[in-house]
């Protein structure tokens, strides 16, 4: 299925377009910053794994110790989550063709409603 999700606002944010079930299109939005790749997975495992690192942090939305990681197949897209009342979500974006550039950015997500939203939104969008 095809669809888009923000995670966060379309002004500091984390969007992802699925392009299929192996093939995400990833922007990352930040003050100036705007960047943008793709992602791709294997395609037996798909993206299950991404939708499940957010789906453990809702389970655990009152808060958690240390730092919760996730990364995609070749490191295009790589998360690290810290629980201190809020989401701090640390985003590293590269360029998948080339790797010639990374960025990265720290979003604040709300533990409530914002991570439910992009719980159920991965869900969705790989379903």
């Amino acid at each position: 299925m095809w669809g888009t999700l923000v995670v966060g606002s379309a002004q500091e944010g984390l969007l992802l377009r699925s392009e299929g079930r192996d093939s995400l299109v990833v922007r990352l939005t930040q003050g100036g910053l705007t960047a943008e790749t793709s992602v791709y997975a294997y395609s037996w495992v798909g993206f299950d794994g991404l939708a499940s690192y957010f789906e453990g942090m809702l389970r655990d939305w009152r808060g958690w110790e240390g730092e919760r990681a996730w990364s995609s197949l070749e490191g295009e897209l790589g998360l690290l989550a810290q629980h201190d009342g809020h989401v701090r979500l640390r985003v590293a974006l590269r360029d998948s063709v080339h790797s010639t550039w990374t960025v990265s950015a720290e979003l604040t997500i709300d533990a409530g409603e914002q991570l439910a939203d992009a719980s159920r939104g991965l869900t969705d969008l790989f379903s």
